[in-house]
């Protein structure tokens, strides 16, 4: 299946003690925008084998979006979620995803607690979601 938008987000609370409120995000995004017909990655719904990284790298490869789903910076600039959108913005900066977009939804943030390569980029607050589906099926 070839993914048009890649969701990133941090799964697990430091504690261990469950999944994080980006992860209940994502999952509600995921959910929207599959409904809506977009094919959308999450790595907690779309990751079938045990070659984890290559199923990611693939993903992040077909798709055309990336959405950043964050809380708070840590969680944002945590080792994986920083290794996808990082990733992404490499493609797109050295040409290789020419039409590429990352947009930042954000929950408790604002644009100053972003990850400094993602404050210039557009960002939605969780209260946003129907206008970032509706930028979504624009493009």
């Amino acid at each position: 299946m070839a993914y048009e938008v890649f969701i990133s987000f941090k799964r697990n609370k430091p504690d261990g003690s469950g999944v994080t409120r980006d992860y209940q995000l994502a999952a509600d995004l995921h959910r929207t925008l599959t409904d809506a017909g977009v094919k959308t990655f999450m790595s907690e719904r779309d990751v079938y084998t045990y070659d984890f990284r290559k199923e990611i790298d693939d993903a992040l490869d077909e798709a055309k979006i990336l959405i950043a789903v964050g809380t708070c910076n840590a969680n944002m600039e945590s080792e994986n979620v920083r290794y996808e959108w990082w990733s992404f913005n490499d493609d797109i900066l050295s040409g290789d995803k020419p039409d590429g977009q990352i947009f930042s939804y954000i929950e408790g943030m604002q644009r100053s607690d972003l990850p400094r390569a993602l404050r210039r980029l557009q960002f939605f607050h969780s209260s946003e979601k129907e206008r970032l589906v509706a930028v979504i099926l624009k493009n």
